[in-house]
């Protein structure tokens, strides 16, 4: 029996592995593994997973590059001088796992790479197994490479795992465009903000390559906006007839007929003589065609596509829906992974979750009659194990039951209605036309008759009034003439249109571009690059750098618009505008791409492309400071910038580093200022906030005599309040008063401790159940409560006090001190 040490990438993705190996027989007398904490053994395997990417690059100033510096600019780091550290999880959960896993390491002769089959889970392992001292190339590593986490296809995987050397290129396409994105992202973000600042403005710039070609396209759209001006331009039509039927075809001018540069008829003289050419004459049926066509069901949804579907007919930004998607995913699993980038289906979900699925939504009304005309032996395009690489589309899984769907948000219900309905498309027949083609000769001169009717709906039986387009609803004639028939020309028609403005994008229509990006793309060698699903960015990462461009002032919604609309602010537009080529490039992506995708298969050496990349940072970055380092870089409708009084003075707490401004927005969207020590965080923590000096700001304080008092503002249940706090650390003094109104009693002496002094303090409001609500209230204090606990009173007696109690006849309400009740429940 093999002793072997399964990393998967995620937890969920563990638990399908382990039920892959009990699927084996690997454990005849233990069905799902032995759980323990942070693993699963399974035999005399073992399961430990890790929570996405357990390991980041370090930040820039562990390299030797200081934020604001710009002489040290670009952020070029050797590869093998590259460091990488912990993320920070809540509770340290990666902390505590890596812990876990480096113990395991050291129990098993054999090490398997579980992450997802793509070049990213192959690099996410391989960096934790080189992470805690082994070669992830050395012996004794595997790759356990699966289509899909069915358990069947599981357990064939882990009985035939190869050598983790075998996708050593697979990661380093992987690691180094996460080294190279890494550069380019700190190296222009740092630039671009510095320069911001030395021209006086306060706006910051986040450069990166998925959002800065979101702000580029969202940009050349509104360029457009502004730059359009309408084209009448006309599209002639002609109705024919046998004198039983009619019908009517566009004119088929030839290339002899002058156009605008885009092909547009816009000489009105043109048509008009058409029309007298034709007038009266005869015409002959040249080509007569009927055909029937089938149009197969879409897809299942990846979250792009259900982002276009929700933002279209509930108005959902992109954000709420990849929030509905993960909410879905975990902790409930009521729906297949939110990050996937395929659209198709593995066969052995088909076999072994669709039967369940289907069982759970005949209970569910709003499915229940979907199911009863889906046929289950029916088989589309979507079930196809090959376009698969690491995760699966976005359905339903066996766990969406009746109870569970009457438990979840109308939200949710909206989303699984959505993703739910495409997966049932898959079991209904395709829809079919009936359609019609023939042309049409009159004096030299062609015309093309066209007619399309859908006969049988199929899976379109399925679709709501808010899914049909406009071609849906048109009820084309089908009259279809022979083919050597003689006709009449009974109409005319200029068919004068005019061009219309490009809409702006909005969260449907930005995600559909990002997606599938071919129409950007310069050349048809990068047209190629996006095909089959492959876009800019991955689908999940979308939303979120469309929140950051958001938060940025960057793109905003315009109050004159639809709801989803996106715009660029005057401010983002200068930006955009500002940016060098280089750096907003929309092609970029897909010239990255065709290099990673040769590392991948090893055409090319990874150092090559990383070379190639750095050489392009390092001269965009030369021009830049060449240009702009002495006096900024004015962008116009930035924030403008005022340091605060102390700017570039020795720092007065390590006497070491210089004061700087930073600026931050709060969470009203207010712009603040602190002044800081330029050094890291953790070597001084001095911070001096920009607010209102209370009284006593600068006297010395009372707590240790030492330091001074200093006035700082924070956010409060809601309420920007300020305080008085000691300038000296924390963990030596921690003085921290919150001024208040002296209430009655203030300054005597503790009537139960004898010792201490009353005081008022401020304290968050709390709610019915214990939570914090907006605003504060006082109370008194006795000043040695926060050591011994003894005393504390209500300032204000509670809502109802002293009305006749509900549980006793006799008694009345009264307010009492939670303190104390706690105290005398630690006494007994």
């Amino acid at each position: 029996m093999r002793n072997r040490l399964f990393i998967a990438e995620k937890r969920d993705l563990a638990l399908s592995i382990v039920a892959g190996l009990a699927l084996s027989g690997h454990t005849p007398n233990d069905r799902t593994g032995r759980y323990k904490s942070g693993f699963i053994e399974v035999g005399d395997d073992t399961v430990t997973w890790l929570q996405g990417h357990m390991l980041d690059s370090c930040k820039p100033d562990v390299f030797g590059f200081a934020f604001g510096d710009i002489d040290s600019l670009p952020v070029i780091i050797p590869s093998d001088s590259w460091k990488y550290e912990l993320i920070k999880t809540e509770m340290g959960w990666n902390e505590l796992q890596s812990d876990v896993i480096a113990d395991l390491f050291e129990k098993h002769r054999v090490i398997v790479n579980a992450g997802d089959p793509a070049r990213e889970g192959q690099y996410l392992v391989d960096l934790v197994i080189r992470h805690l001292g082994r070669d992830p190339y050395g012996n004794g590593i595997e790759r356990l490479w699966f289509s899909d986490v069915q358990a069947s296809t599981l357990a064939k995987a882990a009985s035939s795992t190869k050598p983790n050397a075998e996708y050593r290129n697979l990661c380093m396409s992987a690691q180094y465009r996460a080294m190279v994105d890494y550069e380019y992202a700190m190296t222009f973000t740092n630039l671009m903000t510095e320069l911001i600042k030395r021209a006086g403005g306060a706006s910051r710039a986040s450069i990166g390559r998925l959002r800065t070609t979101i702000q580029r396209i969202v940009s050349d759209r509104d360029q457009a906006r502004q730059e359009f001006k309408p084209t009448d331009h006309f599209i002639p039509t002609v109705t024919f007839s046998n004198g039983r039927e009619a019908a009517t075809g566009k004119w088929a001018w030839g290339s002899a007929v002058a156009t605008d540069s885009s092909g547009r008829l816009v000489n009105k003289a043109i048509p008009d003589a058409l029309w007298q050419k034709i007038k009266g004459k005869n015409a002959t049926v040249v080509v007569s065609e009927k055909t029937t066509s089938l149009e197969h069901p879409p897809l299942p949804h990846h979250i792009s596509s259900a982002t276009q579907s929700l933002a279209k007919k509930h108005t959902y930004p992109a954000s709420k829906t990849l929030d509905l998607a993960k909410t879905l995913y975990l902790p409930d699993g009521l729906s297949s992974y939110p990050r996937g980038d395929s659209r198709y289906m593995p066969t052995a979900f088909r076999a072994e979750a669709i039967p369940v699925i289907m069982e759970n939504l005949k209970l569910i009304p709003d499915f229940a009659q979907m199911v009863a005309g889906a046929d289950t032996s029916l088989t589309s395009k979507c079930w196809n194990d090959s376009k698969i690489q690491d995760h699966y589309a976005l359905v339903p899984t066996t766990k969406l039951t009746l109870s569970e769907w009457n438990r979840i948000s109308e939200d949710q219900r909206n989303f699984l209605r959505e993703t739910t309905r495409q997966l049932l498309m898959q079991f209904y027949p395709p829809a079919t036309y009936a359609q019609i083609r023939m042309e049409i000769e009159c004096d030299g001169e062609r015309f093309v008759v066209t007619g399309r009717k859908l006969i049988q709906a199929g899976w379109r039986s399925l679709l709501g009034k808010m899914d049909a387009s406009e071609d849906d609803e048109k009820d084309t004639s089908l009259a279809l003439f022979a083919k050597g028939e003689t006709l009449t020309v009974t109409d005319f028609s200029l068919g004068a249109t005019r061009t219309t403005i490009p809409p702006r994008f909005n969260d449907a229509s930005l995600m559909a571009i990002l997606e599938s990006p071919s129409p950007l793309m310069p050349t048809p060698e990068l047209k190629k690059v996006f095909v089959d699903g492959v876009g800019i960015g991955r689908p999940g990462s979308r939303p979120d750098a469309l929140t950051v461009l958001f938060s940025l002032n960057v793109l905003t919604r315009p109050k004159s618009g639809k709801a989803l609309d996106i715009e660029t602010t005057p401010f983002g537009f200068s930006m955009t505008c500002a940016l060098p080529e280089g750096i907003k490039s929309v092609p970029l992506t897909a010239i990255w791409e065709l290099k990673l995708d040769l590392i991948a298969r090893g055409k090319i050496p990874p150092e090559d492309f990383k070379a190639e990349v750095e050489g392009q940072i390092k001269k965009i970055t030369a021009d830049l400071i060449a240009r702009y380092g002495a006096s900024g870089m004015p962008i116009a409708h930035m924030e403008r910038r005022e340091v605060m009084e102390g700017e570039g003075e020795p720092c007065p707490k390590c006497q070491t580093g210089k004061l700087k401004t930073i600026f931050f927005k709060d969470t009203k969207g207010k712009t603040n200022r602190v002044l800081v020590c330029d050094r890291p965080r953790e070597e001084c923590d001095f911070r001096r906030f920009d607010v209102e000096p209370l009284p006593g700001n600068g006297n010395p304080c009372p707590k240790c005599n030492k330091g001074k008092l200093a006035t700082i503002s924070f956010l409060s249940s809601g309420v920007q309040t300020r305080a008085l706090v000691c300038t000296e650390p924390k963990d030596v003094c921690g003085f921290f008063s919150v001024p208040v109104t002296p209430l009655a009693g203030a300054g005597k002496v503790c009537p139960k401790c004898q010792n201490g002094t009353l005081t008022t303090i401020s304290i968050p409001k709390k709610g019915k159940r214990g939570g914090e609500v907006e605003g504060r209230v006082s109370r008194l204090e006795c000043t040695r409560r926060r050591e011994s606990r003894e005393y504390m009173i209500n300032c204000v007696p509670l809502q109802n006090e002293m009305k006749p109690s509900k549980k006793s006849r006799n008694g009345r309400l009264r307010t009492i001190s939670l303190a104390e009740r706690n105290h005398k429940r630690s006494i007994k």
